[in-house]
């Protein structure tokens, strides 16, 4: 088993269809930082991590542990029929605790035995592997997956349709 990067620059530029000049550009940095960075000779600072995650680009592959925890979260809550979703403001349902939630998202660490026992306890149906290493399905069972894939296509077109209509706002205004 190859060992997961904590945090995976690289990954998170692909996905996002950015060239490394366009991420150092966001970053006020270099193009040859990034590249230092995508090849673990060098790190992001906590500040620069912290921009990209909270930039409008999907960062799902930025900091893959600390993704994986968010979205067992948020299985969490919609199983409660919870709607709005931020971990560090809303009670913590898997005894993490800030500081582990912090580590995660800095990707200092990534998920132990310990913080997976505690996530499975409160959210059964979803795999080990995927929970420790991103491995393998996310869930234990077929059903639950495509249910959950439906789920989120579903929030998905919600969004899109809220993001349609702020452009379409957005380019009223300027007419």
């Amino acid at each position: 088993m190859e060992t997961e990067r904590l945090i995976n620059l690289e990954a998170f530029r692909k996905k996002n269809h950015l060239s490394q000049k366009d991420v150092a550009e966001f970053l006020k940095t270099s193009p040859a930082f990034i590249s230092l960075v995508e090849n673990g000779r060098s790190k992001l600072s906590d500040e620069k991590l912290h921009d990209l995650m909270m930039s409008d680009w999907d960062t799902s592959d930025l900091v893959p542990a600390y993704n994986r925890v968010t979205e067992a979260w948020k299985e969490y809550n919609q199983a409660r029929g919870i709607t709005e979703f931020w971990p560090l403001e809303d009670k913590d349902p898997f005894g993490l605790g800030e500081a582990t939630m912090s580590g995660l998202f800095y990707g200092f660490f990534g998920v132990d035995n310990k913080m997976a026992d505690s996530i499975l306890s409160a959210v059964p149906n979803i795999s080990r592997e995927w929970l420790l290493y991103g491995e393998g399905s996310r869930y234990l069972n077929q059903e639950s997956s495509l249910e959950a894939r439906v789920d989120e296509l579903e929030r998905l077109v919600k969004d899109l349709r809220a993001q349609l209509v702020a452009v379409k706002r957005h380019v009223g205004m300027k007419r």
